[in-house]
């Protein structure tokens, strides 16, 4: 039977990285977990060069470089897993339309940023054309552009 996932909108809440434990008692040298307020078990297990980029660090940023950029008119979807592991946020501009002369289609523009607090996703921005595939609206994303960097005492938000 498939595991359902919680799957939430809020990307608001602070997780920070803590020393684990043994049975004992001891500290498990270079071993933390990374845990969100509220919940007991932790979001995922990581180094101790780990860096925690918490989901508001890397919206709050992404949307006023937009807002400076006037590029305001966007459809905003956040989806956040589980309790808290992983975060996709998508910004989608349908007002940004462009035509393909050679094929007939409409190409829309989309951004998204990804997030884990899990180690299952680097921290990671696409850019790309939106374009609708089938008539029951799906629509597929071509990226143009993508970066993606690891959570470690390097990582410059800015």
């Amino acid at each position: 039977m498939p595991k359902i996932q919680n799957i939430t909108t809020d990307p608001d809440f602070t997780v920070t990285k803590q020393p684990l434990y043994n049975r004992d008692g001891e500290v498990l040298k270079g071993h933390f977990g990374t845990f969100r307020e509220g919940v007991k078990e932790p979001l995922g297990i990581v180094a101790e060069r780990y860096k925690v980029v918490n989901y508001m660090d890397i919206l709050n940023p992404v949307e006023e470089a937009l807002d400076g950029l006037g590029m305001t008119d966007y459809d905003k979807r956040v989806r956040i897993v589980g309790n808290g592991e992983r975060m996709y946020t998508s910004y989608t501009f349908k007002n940004r339309v462009a035509k393909v002369k050679s094929v007939g289609d409409e190409v829309g523009f989309r951004l998204t940023a990804v997030g884990s607090h899990d180690r299952t996703n680097r921290l990671k921005f696409l850019m790309g054309l939106l374009r609708l595939v089938c008539t029951n609206g799906m629509v597929t994303l071509k990226p143009e552009f993508s970066m993606s960097r690891l959570h470690s005492n390097r990582l410059n938000i800015g």
